[in-house]
């Protein structure tokens, strides 16, 4: 506000420096006449002494020293409606930028009231009475209330198999053994170095009974493929990549499909009637 008011004097003041009745425009032009003056009388008196000259009543100096004259009050003229012309173009760019620099701070002063484009809810207020507030520097963190949005790490191997549109299926860590249907609506095309993975946003349902907080942890399975009646055993049983063991500790090669956290799809080596056991017995 003080800087609004300082602005508003200052676009006052240069308002009536360029008006036309400004003192410094009075007086240029009070300067204008008197040079204009008395060039008008030193003109006439060199035309005098001219005709003096042809007459032969005056001397060859008193007609230069008349000429000199005429000349010298002709420049100063010349100097007075210059003066009178700087002063209008110094005045009337001083009266912009006053107006730029008014309309600037008005401007400006928005930028310290907080909107909000919605409806929203406020998460965290993270800066407190008397701190200095910089700019960039975050103040409030709010949201929407009712549409989430979940950000998931996709290892860098698994990116050729997720693609928008997806489904995906959610497990809170707050809501155990409760699961939550979303699609997966963008992939950032870039991966992080330090751990290799790439980030993806998914949508995720809310019911009314449900109670979503920003940052809470979650686990996404996104179904790339779906297959009805796979044969899938689980990670712990497999060794070295490729094997499994039977009851009688024999090592048998299979080949996998698709795979996930926990199990793994099996599609040549064994059957569902092979009896195998954890490798890790």
């Amino acid at each position: 506000d003080l800087n609004i008011q300082t602005a508003q004097t200052n676009l006052s003041f240069a308002g009536n420096n360029a008006s036309a009745n400004s003192a410094a425009i009075q007086v240029a032009k009070e300067d204008i006449n008197a040079a204009q003056s008395k060039y008008a009388l030193d003109s006439a008196n060199f035309i005098r002494f001219q005709n003096l000259f042809q007459q032969n009543a005056t001397s060859k100096l008193m007609l230069d020293q008349a000429r000199t004259q005429a000349e010298i009050s002709k420049q100063n003229l010349q100097k007075a409606r210059l003066n009178l012309q700087n002063i209008n173009q110094k005045t009337s760019t001083e009266y912009q930028n006053a107006k730029n620099i008014y309309a600037t701070q008005k401007a400006v002063k928005g930028d310290f009231i907080l909107y909000a484009d919605a409806n929203m809810r406020v998460y965290d207020i993270r800066i407190k009475a008397g701190e200095l507030i910089t700019p960039a520097m975050p103040l409030i963190e709010a949201g929407q209330t009712t549409n989430f949005e979940v950000e998931l790490a996709i290892d860098e191997n698994d990116l050729g198999l997720v693609k928008v549109g997806q489904e995906v299926i959610f497990e809170l860590n707050s809501l155990k053994n409760t699961f939550i249907k979303g699609q997966l609506i963008q992939v950032y095309p870039s991966i992080n170095p330090l751990n290799k993975t790439a980030k993806v946003v998914a949508s995720i349902a809310k019911s009314d009974n449900q109670n979503f907080f920003s940052g809470m942890s979650v686990e996404a399975n996104i179904i790339v493929a779906e297959k009805k009646d796979a044969l899938v055993i689980p990670r712990t049983f497999i060794f070295e990549k490729e094997y499994v063991k039977n009851k009688n500790n024999q090592k048998i090669k299979f080949r996998k499909g698709l795979e996930d956290l926990d199990y793994v799809e099996v599609l040549q080596g064994i059957g569902a009637e092979t009896e195998i056991i954890d490798s890790t017995d």
